[in-house]
């Protein structure tokens, strides 16, 4: 008897002595990654069970206030498999999310609805800006040849002409065929391609399909390209320097007559 007596004293310090951790409310930090090593900004980190929920910020990192130290935190990004994490007493969490194999099934929005991702392959094209090896004079040139469906025209030899730019074809005869370009969310109904240095821009996605004209009406009948500039970053100013140059030249210099020449070549003629 008094050996089961001191067992149910022992447990009961150990109760009291835990018990602060466990129902106290507790202040969980820390930062939520990718396989990678890089950051997740947005990423949701949530209390299971409960409304108690936050995001990552710009660098990942988050700070949630919890129930307890038996409190399970869930953490969810799109295109990563959800992880539930234990606090158990802990105030410091760094937590890594593993890709998804299914990001195919990934959900996009268009216009006003939803769809799959993989039924989009062909209506949305997108290109990575710092993926591209080449220097561009302007930002249409940088999309030749990286999205189907859309065709690129320089229609003058001058230097700095820009190019135009042709999504699925010429789809009219008599009204102008020229996609709408927004610039990070702002449509630009007449813009020189000339007028951005290609060098500012993140990335550019092209809408083809028809569901863009949910958003941007009428003017999306001849397509959307989206272009997406770079933002600012925290942290130490970094100055990088790039420059490119070009020569142009006559390949065939025709010889021309002067005013003379060409009033004795009139006078011959008639």
């Amino acid at each position: 008897m008094k050996k089961i007596l001191k067992k149910i004293s022992f447990l009961l310090i150990l109760l009291f002595i835990s018990w602060p951790s466990l129902a106290q409310e507790i202040q969980v930090s820390g930062t939520v990654v990718d396989d990678s090593g890089l950051p997740l900004p947005g990423a949701n980190v949530s209390e299971k069970g409960t409304s108690n929920g936050t995001q990552t910020n710009f660098d990942g990192n988050f700070s949630i206030t919890v129930s307890g130290g038996n409190a399970i935190l869930s953490i969810s990004f799109m295109g990563f498999v959800t992880k539930e994490i234990p606090v158990r007493g802990r105030e410091t969490l760094n937590i890594s999310l593993e890709g998804d194999a299914a990001a195919l099934e990934e959900v996009v929005v268009v216009g006003y609805g939803t769809q799959e991702k993989r039924h989009l392959t062909g209506a949305i094209g997108s290109i990575d800006m710092e993926e591209l090896s080449r220097s561009t004079g302007d930002f249409g040139q940088a999309m030749y040849g990286e999205v189907a469906g859309v065709r690129i025209q320089n229609t003058s030899g001058a230097p700095g002409a820009s190019s135009r730019i042709k999504i699925r074809g010429v789809t009219s005869l008599s009204g102008g065929s020229a996609p709408l370009i927004v610039i990070d969310g702002i449509p630009m109904p007449s813009i020189d391609l000339n007028d951005i240095n290609s060098t500012d821009i993140a990335s550019i996605e092209i809408l083809k399909d028809a569901a863009s004209a949910a958003i941007y009406g009428s003017r999306a009948a001849n397509g959307v390209v989206l272009v997406t500039l770079k933002q600012g970053k925290r942290g130490e100013p970094n100055v990088t320097v790039n420059y490119t140059y070009s020569l142009q030249t006559v390949m065939n210099n025709v010889e021309m007559m002067n005013g003379p020449q060409y009033a004795q070549a009139a006078i011959d003629a008639a």
